[in-house]
């Protein structure tokens, strides 16, 4: 790619850019594709399928290339664009324009299918206008062979895609689908649009499955009947390549196949089948394609290749219908559509009705009010199993990203011990002893490790500075608001039923009574009153009546009027009747609970009465069990209403908080594992809320905290929730959030000491614990760093003021006592290694939300300074953060940012520091920790370092030369510069900072004749060098920093080249490529240092190597020496150290291996050279030149990459021009040409280059050279051409050629000599 110059930027998709382009020695210009490597399978498939191609109406293949970075397809330049860009103009085309640019189409899909090919992407915008205005096919990513077509992934775009691929269960590319699609875009030709041209991608399909072929009023009738029967439903009836050609629509025949279309195996079967099962006709009903589109839908949309859930939910809601989409489904989901229809709405009916019985309790309008929104989003993101997920976020099951880890796979780890914690869950590796012991060791071994505003004054204005720490420590799922009443994940109660006929009153549904006028609304509520108040009528009789309350609580306008009226203090009144049962009287605190909990507006009258504090007063009366559970639930129901209210309403319900701490306080305490669990649900919803401050006033003291540890601490066994202890741990760790006294009451619980923290993570079942456990200790450690005064907590803390938003600033704020953030600190710190080591562990069966507080953790145990970070990042946890950081969720990716954020300061803090002075304890840490992050691709590529660390790896490499001290670590420092050269990307990334230091300090390396630095210093120059020369147009300017560098490495490496060449391998290759490619970006520096010691050094190397494929790089930069230097006196060397004669080898042997990199710089290399002594009457090596043509160089070495068409015709121009300058040279070579044997060859390579206006130069050289050895034949040579009728005919076809004027005065001249 080196030898073309890319011009303008022509053309634009998802994953390629096309340019206009020229090959360097041309005018010539060419459509240059520049494409991602992910594609390489379509770019190999399309390559492929071009090069193989030979006509009007296709696009006509000059070569592709691979570099580090893409991939390119050079082709023909097209200058009138693309159809569908054209149509886009509005432009109304007549009848006449329709028929010619449908017959180009028509002609060129023809030849396509001639060559048992299937286009299966035939639409407008692959369809390129040339010059002429005539249409050609460009684009063949899809396309694929007749063989082949059956085992095809089912991709196209939806307005082009014929009704059988969706209708069939094993979906058959073939002629048929292809002429469905040529029928769409004749009808987009006629009318500006394709003939079904929905937007929503479900009503495209029924269109396309279903709807007529629509009717062009425009055009006349016999383009309706070729439209009618190329977009005929059934296949087997569709018009058949017969029938389009024998279209009374078309001006101009169509030129039948010269013999008939290859066999299509899938279509023959595809035939049999549908013929032998459904006789002539092939249909379908509109249940079969209502099913069809559904299934094709769904399929579309889990298709969608976006890289994480939001993203694929937001690419799969907007289907485009007019680009590519995978239908491609599974053997399982074809298998669905094998169901009967009537069974598919069934099953469609019952998922309905599972799905509205599911969100009944949890309709949105139920909490309406704005302050209960947290509620009711947390409420409506709980799955059926009770996992907690993001709201419009399905569970992440066992989801695999490109480069990522496996998310909740099978329970891996869960519940098993390691070697740390096999002594019980509060055993350390390490004997604890207290978190400020842990936190002065750390400071200890700091050293000048810790940050300071220094180290950090040149990042303070950067990225690092503006991290939102406070919008990352929490996370929406962190909430996990869920109902209490009818919560089943609690306790399971049964579904109640009522008998409509013994109500005594007409039992309407919620959506009737809400549909009543007032005055009926109020009498139907009274007569619902008076039945529920009608105690003569016995319990049973009520109990019927509650159910039917009950059946209603779910709709919240039925709600707050209910709970607003007499019903609602009549339920109280049931639920504190002695003389009843105990399943009537919780049947009645049941429905107190549904009425707060659906309910969105309670009235002042009601706040205003004792309803809450009789509810309490029941709850502390009441003696059987089952009823205290309702009652307790209706009680955080009305305390969590309360909680989300203004100041002023919360006032007026005047709460009881002595009373609300006894019952909670007993409610823990209690045997019943039921109770315990509404107790701790209800204080962690309280905790959850954005309004905290009555969970602040009732449950924020030690003996909540401890009484919630005691039950996450309860044995495990049969029937007891895990759920409960998870409930009661969050509640613990919240309440310890809201109130920051608290953190070391948590820390040092006798229950769950922090010791256990990491066997806490490791052994959950439940995921949300280990999320809200990874809050709490990011919340702890910026607490604790905060009052300790921190310096990345000062910086974050002037950020959020001169924000000029309070929101995180409470963050920032901290009354903790230095001893007691010191040990808070500490803690962390001394758990933090095995905490990571057991995550690493159980992440599998982590929320999303865990991988990115543990990236939080990581980055604020890196804030605290002093050896914890480096302790932290051994290789296993690196391994696990660069597993993280791969992770595509946007709350993930923004963490990521943060934490690389950090690193970047970290590697460019401790590099300044061991370039400042190396230390015996620090050092080694620091580079094994720095090489262990930059091994990482993930991490390293998310990192955007600084120039100070190029600057500081460069310092040290040069003191490592020169200093003892540096040169014990030059290892090391070589390592970390390797990182940076190891991957392209980050080379072009740095390239100033790279070339600016680190090549500098390895050029001055390589003059060195230590034979170790000098391998490294080549490896090195080279990694960094070839990517910045193949990729970046900018390095080959004089004055770029790249082209400096350049400069430099020649005129080390020039006069060292003699000893570089004949160290052990790989030395010499390498070498050879640095001096070709920096001899290319600074070629007037070159042009000084060309001498023919130079050269002679390079030829005694070529003379010399093991083998042709070493002689690329040599004679690249021999060609690279004479482009630079025009000296007479070093041409004539070249050419006397047998220049020609190894080029000619060099294109034998890449013939033979078919290298065509290795032919293409030969070809270019030889034809400069001959061309030099040609037009130089005076060269004095014009006889050297002439020697070196044996009597086969033409038949044998030049003349096939003339013939060979998947050449480019950059290549067969040089090789045709070493051709004439041989015929000029050579005897032998004239004799060579005219010779029987190379007839044949000749004639071809002719022919090929009269078809192409491109290889007009290429005709015309090899016609002077006939020309040439014509003129010098002897008269029975020449009467034995002219008796050559192909010969002949060959040129009278170039004498005939207008657009050639060159190659055709040549043939005449060539005619009238041999006539």
């Amino acid at each position: 790619m080196n030898n073309y110059v890319l011009n303008d930027e022509i053309g634009q998709g998802a994953f390629s850019t096309i340019y206009k382009g020229r090959y360097r020695s041309t005018t010539e210009f060419y459509a240059i594709a520049s494409i991602d490597k992910t594609r390489r399978e379509r770019v190999v498939n399309c390559v492929q399928i071009l090069r193989s191609m030979r006509h009007p109406n296709v696009i006509e293949f000059h070569n592709w290339y691979e570099t580090n970075n893409h991939l390119w397809i050079i082709t023909e330049y097209c200058t009138g664009g693309d159809m569908s860009t054209v149509l886009r103009s509005r432009i109304q085309l007549k009848t006449v324009a329709v028929q010619a640019f449908g017959r180009d189409i028509a002609v060129g899909l023809l030849y396509i299918h001639s060559k048992g090919v299937v286009s299966n992407d035939v639409q407008t915008r692959n369809l390129l206008m040339d010059s002429a205005a005539i249409l050609r096919f460009h684009d063949f990513s899809l396309a694929c062979y007749f063989n082949d077509a059956s085992t095809r992934p089912l991709i196209g775009t939806p307005l082009y895609m014929a009704p059988e691929l969706f209708m069939c269960d094993k979906p058959v590319f073939s002629v048929a689908s292809d002429l469905w699609s040529f029928g769409c875009v004749l009808h987009e030709l006629a009318t500006g649009e394709p003939p079904f041209s929905a937007t929503d991608l479900e009503v495209l399909l029924t269109d396309i499955l279903t709807a007529p072929t629509p009717r062009v009023t425009a055009m006349p009738e016999s383009f309706q009947t070729l439209l009618n029967g190329l977009l005929e439903k059934d296949p087997l009836r569709r018009f058949t390549w017969g029938d389009v050609i024998r279209s009374d629509f078309w001006d101009e025949p169509i030129p039948p196949p010269s013999s008939p279309l290859p066999t299509h195996p899938g279509w023959e079967e595809f035939k049999r089948d549908k013929t032998s099962r459904l006789g002539a006709a092939f249909s379908w009903t509109e249940a079969d394609a209502r099913a069809v589109v559904a299934h094709a839908v769904a399929v579309a949309k889990s298709n969608t290749t976006a890289h994480n859930v939001e993203e694929k939910e937001s690419a799969a809601a907007t289907l485009n219908v007019a680009k590519e989409l995978d239908f491609t489904s599974s053997a399982a989901q074809r298998a669905a559509l094998k169901l009967e229809p009537a069974k598919a709405e069934r099953t469609a009916h019952s998922a309905d009705n599972g799905a509205t019985a599911t969100h009944t309790n949890t309709s949105p309008s139920a909490y309406a009010s704005p302050a209960r929104t947290s509620y009711t989003r947390a409420t409506r993101s709980t799955n059926d199993q009770g996992s907690t997920s993001a709201p419009g976020r399905t569970s992440r099951v066992a989801e695999t990203n490109v480069g990522g880890p496996q998310r909740r796979r099978g329970s891996k780890g869960r519940g098993g011990t390691t070697s740390r914690d096999a002594s019980g869950p509060g055993a350390a590796s390490v004997a604890y002893a207290g978190g400020r012991a842990a936190y002065a060791a750390n400071a200890s071994n700091a050293n000048d490790d810790s940050p300071s505003e220094a180290t950090l004054s040149a990042f303070a204005a950067g990225a690092l500075r503006r991290v939102a720490l406070a919008e990352l420590l929490p996370h929406q799922t962190d909430q996990h608001i869920r109902p209490l009443s009818n919560n089943s994940r609690i306790e399971y109660t049964p579904e109640a039923s009522y008998d409509a006929t013994t109500l005594g009153f007409t039992a309407l549904t919620a959506a009737e009574i809400n549909s009543l006028s007032p005055s009926r609304h109020t009498a139907f509520f009274r007569s619902l009153y008076v039945a529920l108040s009608n105690t003569r009528s016995g319990h049973e009789s009520l109990r019927n009546v509650m159910n039917y309350i009950m059946a209603l609580c779910s709709d919240p306008e039925v709600a707050r009027a209910s709970v607003n009226s007499s019903v609602m203090r009549q339920c109280v009144k049931h639920a504190g009747r002695q003389d009843a049962p105990a399943s009537f009287r919780a049947t009645a605190a049941l429905i107190m609970g549904l009425l707060v909990r659906t309910t969105a507006f309670i009235t002042d009258e009601v706040a205003s009465s004792s309803i809450l504090a009789d509810s309490m007063q029941l709850f502390e009366d009441e003696t059987e069990v089952t009823v205290k559970r309702k009652l307790l639930a209706c009680i955080g129901e009305f305390l969590f209403y309360i909680a989300v209210q203004n100041e002023a309403q919360r006032q007026l319900w005047n709460v009881q908080r002595a009373t609300v701490r006894r019952i909670f306080l007993s409610a823990l305490d209690c045997r019943d594992d039921v109770l315990k669990h509404y107790a701790a649900k209800m204080i962690e919803n309280m905790t959850s809320t954005p309004q905290k401050e009555m969970a602040l006033e009732l449950f924020a003291e030690p003996v909540f905290v401890e009484k919630l540890l005691s039950v996450f601490a309860l044995p495990q066994m049969e029937g007891r929730s895990e759920d409960m202890r998870s409930d009661a741990a969050c509640a613990a760790f919240k309440l310890a959030m809201i109130k920051e006294d608290l953190i070391l009451t948590v820390m040092q619980s006798k229950e769950v000491p922090v010791t256990s923290y990491a066997s806490v993570m490791q052994r959950s079942s439940v995921t949300h614990l280990m999320q809200i456990l990874m809050t709490f200790m990011n919340h702890a450690l910026v607490k604790g760093m905060t009052a300790l005064q921190n310096p990345f907590m000062q910086m974050w803390t002037k950020a959020a003021q001169e924000s000029r938003s309070n929101r995180g600033m409470n963050l920032f704020m901290s009354t903790l006592s230095a001893a007691d953030a010191e040990e808070i600190v500490g803690n962390m710190l001394f758990v933090s290694d095995e905490v990571l080591d057991h995550l690493s562990e159980a992440i599998e069966q982590a929320s999303v939300a865990v991988y990115g507080k543990t990236l939080l953790f990581v980055t604020l145990i890196g804030c605290v300074g002093g050896s914890g970070l480096c302790c932290v990042l051994s290789s296993r946890c690196v391994a696990f953060l660069d597993r993280l950081v791969r992770d595509t969720d946007k709350y993930v990716r923004k963490c990521a940012v943060a934490t690389s954020e950090f690193l970047g300061w970290f590697i460019s803090d401790k590099l300044t520091s061991i370039a400042r002075r190396v230390s015996s304890t620090s050092t080694p840490t620091h580079l094994t920790v720095i090489q262990q992050l930059l091994n990482c691709a993930a991490i390293r590529n998310g990192i955007d370092f600084q120039t100070s660390v190029f600057q500081s790896l460069a310092t040290c490499i040069d003191k490592a030369m020169n200093n003892t001290l540096y040169g014990t670590y030059e290892n090391d420092f070589n390592s970390v510069a390797d990182r940076f050269v190891e991957s392209p990307v980050v080379v072009l990334k740095y390239k100033d900072s790279i070339c600016q230091h680190l090549v500098t300090s390895y050029a001055e390396m390589l003059g060195r004749r230590d034979t170790s630095g000098r391998f490294t210093a080549v490896r090195f120059l080279t990694s960094a060098m070839v990517p910045i020369a193949a990729e970046d147009a900018e390095s080959r300017k004089e004055n770029s920093c790249a082209a400096t560098v350049a400069h430099k490495i020649l005129n080390v490496v020039v006069p060292n080249l003699a000893s570089l060449l004949q160290e052990t391998s790989p030395i010499p290759v390498n070498t050879m490529r640095l001096l070709m490619t920096s001899g290319e970006m600074a070629q007037s520096t070159l042009s000084g240092l060309v001498t023919e010691r130079l050269l002679g050094t390079v030829f005694e190397y070529i003379n010399g190597s093991g083998g042709d494929e070493d002689m690329f790089y040599p004679l690249s930069f021999v060609h690279v020496c004479l482009l630079a230097c025009a000296r007479v006196d070093i041409l004539n060397y070249v050419v006397r150290q047998g220049l020609c004669t190894q080029a000619l080898r060099a294109i034998a042997s890449a013939l033979q291996e078919k290298n065509d990199q290795h032919m293409e710089v030969c070809c270019i290399l030889l034809a400069e050279v001959l061309r030099r002594v040609t037009s130089d009457a005076t060269s004095r090596v014009t006889v050297q030149c002439a020697e070196s043509a044996r009597k086969d160089t033409i038949s044998s070495v030049l003349l096939p990459i003339c013939v060979d068409t998947n050449n480019s015709v950059a290549v067969m121009e040089s090789a045709a021009s070493a051709i004439e300058d041989y015929a000029r040279l050579s005897a032998l070579a004239r004799a060579d040409l005219t010779s029987s044997t190379t007839l044949g060859a000749y004639i071809v390579a002719v022919s090929n280059a009269l078809y192409s206006q491109t290889k007009r130069t290429v005709a015309t050289r090899l016609l002077t050279a006939f020309n040439v050895s014509c003129e010098s034949s002897s008269r029975d040579v020449l009467q034995s051409l002219s008796r050559n009728s192909p010969l002949i005919s060959v040129l009278k076809t170039a004498a005939g050629a207008a657009n050639m004027r060159v190659a055709a005065a040549e043939a005449d001249r060539l005619l009238k000599l041999l006539a």
